[in-house]
């Protein structure tokens, strides 16, 4: 009789301890996936938040494009330039679906420069001095110059933004 109620107690601590290790992985696979969630959610934002610096030159305003100057375009390229750098991807060809290299290119009269992203400051300067001003009707260099966002592609691997072209119309 004696062995029979040990063997009981053994088998109590036995299912006490096999219920407290279920509870134990339960517990640990509802908080691994609140984590997986939290980190999905917080990639999302941020790639949202990088898409918006360019989308927001991209679309039209009671029917017609949004327009932008020569400073907001070389500001996109920098932001571009930046964010090629900080992916270590700045001696990629261009950009593809795999990888997180922004191209933006420009078109002005006709011609049009691509990879504006990989020009230097002077190539910067330059296009400013050449673009931020038109002529009015007496010849003078009075009004701003516009510039429209032609097209914008996103990568369906990465869901970043991925190009962005301007042109002068």
């Amino acid at each position: 009789m004696e062995n029979a109620s040990k063997a009981l107690l053994m088998s109590a601590a036995i299912l006490l301890g096999l219920m407290i290790i279920s509870v134990a992985v339960a517990i640990f696979n509802t908080l691994s996936s609140f984590s997986q969630t939290a980190t999905t959610e917080m990639q999302m934002k941020q790639v949202s938040e990088f898409n918006s610096n360019f989308t927001k030159y991209y679309g039209q305003i009671n029917g017609s494009a949004i327009q932008v100057t020569i400073h907001d375009i070389v500001s996109v390229a920098n932001l571009a330039k930046q964010s090629n750098i900080s992916n270590e991807l700045q001696d990629e060809n261009g950009y593809n679906e795999y990888t997180n290299y922004v191209q933006v290119d420009l078109k002005i009269g006709g011609s049009t420069i691509t990879r504006l992203e990989k020009q230097d400051v002077s190539t910067y300067q330059t296009l400013i001095q050449n673009n931020s001003l038109v002529a009015d009707e007496n010849g003078k260099l009075t009004q701003t110059k516009y510039f429209v966002c032609t097209n914008l592609l996103y990568s369906a691997q990465t869901g970043r933004v991925m190009y962005i072209s301007f042109s002068d119309n």
